[in-house]
């Protein structure tokens, strides 16, 4: 989903919503900024950046949304404060990401692409601090009780691309996937089943990320004869260097990766017919919206313009700037002090909610029975003339493959 989540990270992508315009007069618009006055609210913020797997563009979209609806009014006009802890994909480092967040008394943390946070529940729960983000990065988190992400569950994730290449004819696809327990389990539990019901073998081709020659791993997944070859979630970089290996051979399926976006513009001609999915309306191609969340895209790019960022605005980071709006949005419900555990009730009370940029977002757990997400579809996307532009009718319909209720 975005970002690309070492596990369940990589095989969760970014980003993924429900379907529906929303009232564009929920958000703060750029057109009438309001001036906070009111105290601070601390809000957490993890990310991973500076080791192996680094994500700084998540932190910049996180930084800019701050900004952005603190400049619009704030939470009832109090601003939101970010607290910032990086994660380096440890245990440990998670840990004392964690205490970090409890000595400082947020009231909520925001995970951006927060590889090997499990570890960090056990404190935030016993702090009462809710953990929210957009797709979660650990098995715990996504069903956690005291979690709520505001994107789509990972098994509605990896449902799309499954359902959507079967109805175009492919029996077996052939996925990279970065190596680690987690995104084993995404496969054993998410994948699997879904290609099971539907019929079609999907399998794993698993690489450590220090050092990956793409080359080699495109030629193994060949030899599986695969009718597509792609990925649950690279980072932007790895996904470049996927579709350049797959180019530089005589495969002639399709290709599928994942969460990424940037390739559209970056492998240029090399990169056209490629897909991707994503759970929000992508900003490469606003007028691809419904007017509504047209608009919330506009009002998006105008923000990482106005911060110096405007090119790192076409990123699966777009998310978070969502996120921060969907979580002000939500924070401003809320009467009297701003606590967390009246946080974590006013996102479960949270139903028919228009997304940013996104869809509609239900986090009472029935969006994907089990699953701490809001909501559970997505769009595909493909990428012509250096812009992804969707190709999917709507939003990608998965519920036949959710648990009964």
């Amino acid at each position: 989903m975005f970002g690309k989540r070492a596990g369940a990270v990589v095989a969760a992508a970014a980003l993924l919503l429900g379907s529906a315009c929303g009232d564009d007069k929920t958000s703060p618009t750029a057109d009438a900024p309001r001036a906070t006055t009111g105290p601070e609210i601390p809000v957490g913020f993890v990310n991973a950046e500076g080791g192996t797997l680094s994500f700084p563009d998540t932190r910049i979209t996180t930084e800019v949304g701050v900004a952005h609806f603190n400049k619009n009014g704030g939470v009832k006009g109090r601003p939101l404060k970010l607290v910032r802890c990086d994660v380096d994909g440890s245990p440990e480092k998670a840990i004392d990401c964690a205490n970090k967040f409890v000595e400082a008394k947020v009231v909520a943390v925001l995970e951006g692409i927060g590889i090997g946070t499990d570890a960090m529940l056990p404190i935030l729960k016993s702090a009462s601090i809710p953990l929210v983000g957009h797709v979660p990065f650990g098995p715990q988190q996504q069903t956690s009780a005291d979690a709520v992400f505001l994107g789509s569950a990972l098994p509605a994730i990896a449902a799309v691309p499954l359902k959507f290449f079967s109805e175009k004819g492919a029996k077996k696809l052939v996925y990279l996937s970065i190596d680690g327990p987690n995104s084993r389990q995404y496969f054993t539990n998410n994948l699997e089943p879904v290609a099971k019901k539907l019929g079609i073998t999907v399998k794993p081709v698993y690489f450590s990320p220090s050092s990956p020659d793409f080359t080699v791993l495109v030629n193994t997944a060949m030899a599986e004869k695969p009718d597509v070859i792609g990925t649950a979630g690279l980072s932007e970089a790895m996904c470049t260097s996927m579709i350049n290996a797959v180019r530089g051979t005589s495969f002639k399926g399709d290709v599928f990766a994942g969460s990424c976006f940037d390739f559209a513009k970056t492998v240029g001609a090399k990169a056209d017919g490629v897909y991707a999915y994503a759970d929000t309306w992508w900003a490469s191609a606003p007028d691809d919206a419904p007017p509504a969340k047209a608009k919330e895209i506009r009002e998006y790019l105008d923000a990482m313009k106005a911060s110096g960022n405007e090119a790192k605005a076409i990123t699966t980071g777009q998310v978070l700037f969502a996120a921060v709006m969907d979580l002000g949005r939500i924070l401003a419900t809320i009467e009297g002090d701003i606590t967390g555990p009246k946080i974590l009730a006013a996102l479960r009370a949270t139903k028919g909610f228009p997304a940013f940029m996104g869809g509609t977002l239900t986090c009472d757990g029935s969006a994907w029975k089990g699953q701490s997400s809001c909501a559970a579809s997505a769009l595909v996307y493909q990428a012509k003339g250096g812009v992804m532009r969707p190709v999917s009718k709507d939003f990608v319909d998965v519920s036949s493959f959710a648990p009964a209720a």
